[in-house]
């Protein structure tokens, strides 16, 4: 069951916080939206409006704070960023069981962008599993 509406109102506030800290997202945006763990896939395909699409998802071995750290383009100089992000996230959402990524990446990004995902252009996607339900990241931008 999710954490609730209000928990994922405060990480997409953090979220847009963090995208506005760092000096190298340019024009992209970024939301995190919250998915169920069971039926992830079909869950996902229905919100994004996206059936036909062969979703398949690779389990990446990094952290929470390491994919936030490359989601926001963030350099050694501001670590502290996805790190506080992390921490944040996880006292809201549990701790992380694992980052995985879309398996065919092109094709994910060309079937999610347009008019059916969060954004026009699809900058870059993760998915972190937490105890209860899966955190589904986007960043891109309406360009």
């Amino acid at each position: 069951m999710s954490k609730g509406k209000y928990s994922l109102s405060f990480l997409n506030g953090a979220l847009e916080l963090a995208v506005r800290m760092s000096v190298n997202m340019g024009l992209d945006d970024a939301v995190v939206f919250s998915l169920p763990k069971e039926g992830l896939i079909e869950a996902f395909k229905k919100e994004f409006r996206c059936q036909k699409f062969p979703l398949e998802l690779e389990e990446a071995d990094i952290s929470l704070k390491e994919a936030l750290r490359d989601f926001l383009c963030i350099g050694p100089d501001s670590a502290e960023l996805s790190e506080k992000l992390a921490e944040l996230t996880e006292r809201h959402f549990g701790k992380t069981e694992k980052i995985c990524y879309p398996r065919e990446y092109g094709k994910f990004r060309d079937n999610i962008g347009g008019r059916n995902g969060p954004f026009y252009n699809i900058s870059d996607v993760f998915f972190a599993f937490m105890p209860e339900e899966v955190l589904c990241f986007f960043s891109g931008n309406f360009e």
